[in-house]
């Protein structure tokens, strides 16, 4: 099949959405397509292989993982109402850092968690150009506080501290 072929299905495929009722939806909202793909891209993931020494339901309970070792996270979980998205658009500058919020703040499960687990493991993961980039991104720009809690650093903050 011509590549070129293969990149438009690929293209249209992230930006389709199925709703409960089993009908599709064509996602315009740039926030959600980057989600879809990010949550797709960790439930291809198999954590029995590529990290066969941890137990994943007891070092992240609410993960949903299958007992083939691929999670099953549901992406529609993280999409907001439209009067929410746009305030919180209001909040944040960027959309890294609105992205991080969502993830931060859901109640069904904090994938910030797992990203940031998967950004400081030494396992590379260069089958896919825009995972590694966000998780090397992610591995400078999220920090833990003495409470456990994820915080996003803004890329300004952390060229200003290069600086000094």
């Amino acid at each position: 099949m011509n590549e070129d072929l293969l990149k438009i299905i690929n293209r249209f495929e992230s930006h389709l959405m199925m709703d409960k009722d089993e009908n599709f939806t064509f996602i315009k909202e740039k926030y959600i397509i980057e989600i879809k793909m990010e949550i797709d891209y960790i439930n291809n993931l198999n954590f029995k292989e590529i990290f066969p020494e941890i137990n994943f339901s007891e070092l992240f309970p609410e993960l949903p993982i299958k007992e083939d070792g691929h999670p099953n996270i549901d992406f529609r979980n993280y999409i907001l109402p439209t009067e929410e998205y746009e305030s919180l658009k209001l909040t944040f500058e960027d959309d890294s850092e609105l992205i991080f919020n969502i993830y931060n703040t859901n109640k069904y499960l904090n994938i910030n968690k797992l990203l940031y687990f998967l950004s400081t493991s030494n396992v590379e993961f260069t089958d896919n150009y825009l995972m590694k980039y966000k998780l090397n991104k992610f591995k400078y720009q999220v920090m833990i506080d003495d409470n456990g809690n994820l915080i996003y650093i803004k890329e300004i903050i952390i060229n200003i501290l290069k600086k000094l």
